[in-house]
């Protein structure tokens, strides 16, 4: 009797893709510093693409962000729980 070792799952004739999401606690501030990306609460909902901008933290407070979400500028300050396919999921997030 034979016995074969199991093949792992695979996508693309045979090439097996990474995870492409990335399980990440860390503050919004310390990870993005250029703009585009897409910014996006645990749930789901959207939140805006960053500009780039950002303010930095103080003794009080975490640094935050810049979005832009429909034309107007907010800054907003979040820890990010993952990052998938260049888009970041943050939670306790507050608007500044």
């Amino acid at each position: 009797m034979t016995l074969y070792a199991p093949t792992p799952p695979n996508n693309n004739n045979g090439i097996i893709l990474p995870n492409e999401r990335v399980i990440i606690d860390k503050n919004i501030y310390y990870l993005i510093k250029n703009s585009g990306f897409k910014i996006y609460d645990t749930e789901g909902n959207y939140y805006g693409i960053s500009t780039g901008y950002s303010l930095r933290p103080t003794y009080k407070t975490c640094g935050a962000i810049g979005i832009n979400f429909n034309g107007s500028c907010q800054f907003i300050r979040g820890n990010v729980k993952y990052i998938e396919n260049n888009n970041y999921f943050l939670y306790k997030i507050t608007v500044v």
